[in-house]
């Protein structure tokens, strides 16, 4: 949690880096992969213009 300041915080880096990024910070690699499958499906990226 304290990675990502939140835990939507985490869910934001899963759907727009992937669960390796989650598995590069330590987190397990069964919930990351359940994190970004969720995440993807509900988070859409933020576009900047």
């Amino acid at each position: 949690m304290e990675e990502f300041g939140d835990l939507y915080g985490a869910f934001e880096t899963a759907a727009e880096e992937g669960a390796i990024s989650l598995i590069d910070r330590g987190m397990d690699e069964d919930w990351a992969n359940s994190i970004e499958v969720v995440a993807k499906k509900n988070i859409s990226p933020l576009k900047l213009i």
